[in-house]
């Protein structure tokens, strides 16, 4: 993959950038202010079946300050009385965050003298030496592990006793946390009227690449004393990662001589002379050093100087390697020397020298090679369309040190459909992958030298969507050191393969072919006949032939193209899962879903359709689709089902009727005709039959609608009848004159028909029969007041009528009002008495307004009360009508 490792040496506006990571990474806590973040993650199945992820909130921690140091070493040295003793030491800050050290030196109590002076001085080129003579009171502003070097020199006094040590505490002290941070060193000076040697060391470059060299060592060595120090012998284990230089000795006192390396007792020099012995298998059988971790004298460099007289000083050099493959570190290297026969070393200062951090980077997708390229791409073979792609990518830190690598994801190139949406997540899979350096880019977390993490890369794909035409997206790890160290990696998905789902009848896994094949049938797979009001149970059976889990919407239509919740007026559609009987005879519990299907699983459920109980029964096939839907995949089947509804003709004749008849007269009673069935009806008649002898009655078609019999209406004979439809019918009853008063008739009106046989011969009555009846009952008397209702309606509700009274029927919308009239008429020949009319709101209904009684057609003052309305009834006048008169009662209702 394409890939940028820059292994060069960085330029020096990038090495105090690589010295704070270094630091950080020996830090031994979070730095300060460090912002920790964390979030949560949880999984499930969503209601299609589908897995999801649903991430916490993030939560934050800022890491405070903590304070603390490291103070080296104690040490113990001989010096001549008058003389100034350096002692170098190194503060380092061990604490989180930046702080400053306050430095003193004291002398202590108890010991053989006091110290005529002492001063601090800084070493920042780390040899051992004061810098300047510029004394300090305390460190510059030290970053988290960053160390300062320094010297103390403190002065013998003239009069010290041979013999006599005088000790001084050297401190430092934290600045952040002054009461509560400090650590002390203890140096100690012998006094001697002998020979002093003192030592120090240093070395050409503080800093360099792994590999990387040579670099000289310097040994500086000086007698301060007052007498010739014999057998002086500088020894010098290297730290592991340094490697010695073969014969690259030098001697300052003989700087033509080429010092070989074996030899432990051949002495080098033509005047004064040196032994010198440098890791060679000769070397043994020499004073081992304490630095040196090997077995004997053959793993350091050694070398023995035969005198070195008072006053006099020289240096003994060398060239040092740095070796490959080092992790960025700092390798400390501290030499060591005796004299006059000592077997007790002493140490020099201590000499630091950083291998400079140089990240790299491999990203792929093995776990056990690190090579670029190996397991690339990252292949998944097949996912189902709408499911979660899991790669997982291999981020190998090929650097020398810790490293932490930014993750991006390259959208704008990427070829999975529209509509992807990719996250990064933790090694684990489910925790998302955060910000942890503030970089403002989610990262891997500190990765150690030529170790792993694994980042997970999530693809969500959309529902629909199918291919297999390879579909490509490349992640970048980037260096959080140095932006300019990249690798790439690329997942690639072969295929996305298309599920399906089977919507069948009674039978899992068998009929239909899946995915809107079913929809496009000329005819019904399954027709179930009702009759109206009934309930039409379909059993259905939903084959998921996926291999993820799924759920399925439920839904319906009347047409195709599939319109959801479309039906006709009166119908309704629910489904159940089954009762029990495994067949859908009983019904369960109503769902508007499947709920999970397993891959390859199916669900038993069953669907209810309600027909209108005014259904036609006319033969026509009523198409009802079934759908089934996971938006998780947009996989969808649709089943083409039928109902029919069953034939019922019926009629009927209303209402019942109370009348009285004056002896010879008549009186003419209002009826109507209906089609109660679902289907049309023809043939109507009515005949009619009376119980006392010389009665009879003659049926009239109200031709006008208007209840009463005139001119217009004609006898009945031979009606057809829609369904729903009907006809008002007048029934004129006559009295013989010989009639007794207080005599009865009962009259009996039937009516009969046909359904309608389609017959364009209306003499052809063959369908159905149906009938109906209903009964008149007239007394003989000479005493007759007959009633007539008519309505008008008041759309506004403002109490004027809108197109005038009749008994028709007619189409108020809610919240409207009608005006009814009642008049009642004395068709007597004599008067009647106590006159009142009576009426109830009907159901659904509320009075509006007041009623108003009016006394008709009569002159003149008559007794009575007005109307009223009291506990949903209402009641007009009681009064006295004289023959011909007629009273009348208006009120009006509101629908509710």
């Amino acid at each position: 993959m394409k890939k940028n490792n820059n292994n060069k040496p960085f330029l020096s506006a990038l090495l105090m950038l690589s010295m704070f990571f270094s630091m950080m990474a020996y830090a031994a806590s979070p730095v300060a202010g460090t912002l920790i973040q964390n979030q949560a993650s949880a999984t499930y199945k969503d209601a299609g079946g589908v897995s999801q992820f649903a991430t916490s909130n993030i939560v934050e921690t800022v890491i405070q300050q903590v304070g603390a140091l490291d103070l080296i070493q104690n040490q113990e040295k001989q010096g001549a009385a008058g003389n100034t003793i350096y002692f170098p030491h190194v503060l380092t800050n061990t604490g989180n965050g930046e702080d400053t050290y306050t430095l003193s030196a004291i002398n202590q109590t108890g010991d053989g003298y006091d110290f005529s002076s002492f001063q601090i001085y800084a070493d920042k080129n780390r040899d051992g030496v004061a810098d300047s003579t510029t004394s300090i009171t305390e460190t510059d502003l030290l970053s988290a592990g960053e160390a300062f070097y320094f010297v103390v020199a403190a002065e013998v006094p003239v009069g010290a006793g041979v013999g006599t040590t005088g000790d001084i505490e050297v401190k430092g002290k934290s600045q952040f946390l002054p009461d509560e941070e400090e650590k002390t060193n203890i140096d100690k000076v012998t006094v001697t009227d002998q020979a002093v040697i003192d030592v120090t060391k240093s070395i050409s470059g503080s800093e360099g690449a792994s590999p990387s060299g040579t670099y000289k060592v310097t040994l500086s060595y000086v007698n301060n004393g007052a007498q010739t120090a014999t057998n002086v012998t500088l020894i010098d284990a290297l730290p592991a990662g340094m490697t010695y230089a073969g014969n690259s000795g030098e001697w300052s006192v003989e700087s033509a001589l080429a010092l070989t390396d074996a030899g432990p007792s051949d002495s080098q020099g033509s005047g004064d002379t040196i032994i010198f012995c440098a890791y060679d298998a000769s070397c043994t059988g020499l004073l081992k050093g304490a630095e040196n971790t090997g077995s004997d004298s053959t793993t350091q460099l050694t070398a023995i100087i035969a005198s070195v007289p008072a006053g006099d000083s020289g240096t003994l050099s060398f060239d040092v390697n740095i070796k490959s493959d080092l992790k960025a570190q700092i390798l400390y290297n501290t030499a060591e020397y005796t004299y006059d026969g000592g077997s007790t070393p002493l140490p020099t200062n201590k000499v630091p020298f950083e291998v400079l951090e140089v990240p790299g980077v491999v990203a792929n997708g093995s776990i056990t090679d690190a090579t670029d390229g190996v397991g690339e791409s990252v292949t998944v073979a097949t996912a189902p369309q709408g499911s979660i792609v899991s790669f997982n990518n291999i981020i190998w830190n090929k650097g020398n040190t810790v490293d932490t690598f930014e993750m991006t994801i390259d959208t704008a190139n990427d070829t999975f459909p529209t509509g992807t949406v990719f996250q990064l997540f933790k090694s684990d899979g489910f925790t998302p992958l955060l910000d942890t350096n503030g970089e403002g880019t989610k990262d891997t977390g500190p990765i150690e030298p030529n170790a792993y993490y694994t980042v997970v890369l999530k693809a969500f794909l959309p529902a629909g969507e199918e291919g297999s035409t390879g579909y490509d997206v490349t992640k970048t790890a980037t260096s959080s050191i140095d932006s300019s160290v990249f690798n790439t990696v690329t997942d690639h998905l072969q295929t996305i393969v298309a599920e399906t789902v089977d919507l069948t009848n009674d039978v899992a896994n068998t009929l239909g072919a899946g995915n809107d094949t079913v929809q496009s049938a000329s005819s019904p797979v399954t027709t179930k006949t009702v009759a109206p009001g009934e309930q039409a149970v379909f059993l259905l059976n939903v084959n998921n032939e996926g291999t993820e889990v799924r759920n399925y919407i439920l839904e319906y239509s009347k047409e195709k193209p599939f319109v959801a919740g479309s039906l006709d007026s009166g119908w309704n559609v629910t489904f159940h899962r089954d009762g029990g009987s495994g067949d859908c005879s009983t019904l369960g519990a109503e769902i508007t879903a499947t709920g999970n299907i397993a891959g390859a699983g199916n669900k038993q459920l069953c669907a209810a359709v309600d027909t209108p109980v005014d259904a036609s029964g006319n033969g026509v096939v009523h198409p009802i689709y079934f759908r089934v839907f996971s938006s998780a995949n947009n996989a969808e089947d649709i089943k083409f089902d039928a109902v029919v509804i069953s034939v019922q003709p019926s009629v009927g004749i209303e209402p019942d009727q109370v009348g009285n008849i004056e002896p010879g007269g008549t009186v003419v009673y209002n009826h109507r005709i209906f089609n109660n069935g679902n289907t049309p009806l023809e043939c109507l008649d009515v005949a009619s039959s009376n119980t006392t002898t010389g009665w009879s009655s003659v049926i009239y078609l109200d031709v006008n609608n208007d209840g009463a019999l005139d001119s217009d209406d004609t006898l009945l004979t031979n009606q057809t009848l829609a369904v729903g439809a009907s006809f008002p019918i007048l029934v004129k009853m006559f009295a013989p004159a010989n009639a007794a008063l207080g005599s009865i008739d009962t009259t009996t009106l039937t009516v009969t028909g046909n359904q309608d046989d389609g017959d364009s011969n209306p003499a052809t009555c063959t369908g159905t029969a149906v009938t109906d009846n209903v009964t008149d009952i007239t007394t003989a008397s000479t005493a007759d007041v007959n009633i007539v209702k008519t309505q008008a309606l008041d759309s506004d509700c403002n109490g004027v009528d809108e197109g005038g009274y009749s008994s028709s029927t007619f189409s108020v919308p809610a919240q409207s009002c009608v005006m009814y009239r009642l008049t009642a008429t004395n068709a007597g020949s004599t008067p009647v008495n106590n006159v009142r009319i009576n009426d109830a709101a009907p159901v659904f209904t509320s009075f509006f307004g007041t009623a108003s009684t009016t006394h008709g057609n009569i002159t003149g003052g008559v007794a009575g009360d007005d109307g009223s309305i009291a506990a949903g009834s209402v009641s007009g006048a009681s009064i006295t009508l004289q023959s011909g008169q007629q009273m009348v009662l208006d009120f009006s209702i509101r629908l509710e």
